[in-house]
């Protein structure tokens, strides 16, 4: 994926499907989002991760864009908190509620879930958007069309800034 940003600079990213990621607070342990959007170029490998020789590819925290994970089920309170917990594991800088500053703008971390909310699971939503810099999307089979639609998505929440280019 290629975002050009004001016509002079590109960006070039990577999406990427259960890699691992480094933790934001020790370089060596990892997790595994479902979904990764990484800088192009920077997956690592290692052969010493493991006992055996068996090959270990990753990327560093520092070049993890964003992530969503991806669930097919109807919500409930403990799985949000998880991904909270998630969040706070692998990209630090968004337990704000103003996210980062780095560029470009791109969605910010995403919790899709294919189920129908609750009243709970409703007020868990709305309270954990309004803390941190993310974005908790429900009913992805019957709303994901209008979700995603190109009028709908200054509802989606971003992260960072365009750059000052001269």
């Amino acid at each position: 994926a290629n975002k050009t940003v004001k016509k002079k600079k590109t960006f070039k990213y990577t999406i990427h499907h259960n890699l691992a990621t480094q933790s934001s607070h020790d370089k060596s342990i990892f997790t595994t989002p479902d979904i990764s959007v990484i800088v192009k170029g920077k997956v690592k490998n290692s052969t010493v991760y493991y006992r055996t020789k068996r090959t270990f590819s990753y990327v560093e925290n520092q070049h993890l864009m964003t992530f969503c994970e991806v669930k097919q089920f109807n919500p409930f309170p403990e799985l949000l908190f998880n991904f909270i917990g998630i969040l706070n594991e692998i990209k630090l800088e968004y337990m704000s509620d103003d996210g980062v500053e780095h560029s470009p703008p791109h969605i910010a971390p995403s919790l899709m879930i294919s189920g129908i909310a609750n009243r709970q699971t409703t007020r868990i939503k709305d309270s954990l958007e309004a803390r941190y810099c993310v974005n908790i999307i429900y009913d992805l089979f019957h709303t994901g069309i209008f979700t995603f639609s190109k009028g709908n998505l200054s509802s989606i929440r971003t992260a960072g800034k365009l750059p000052r280019l001269s």
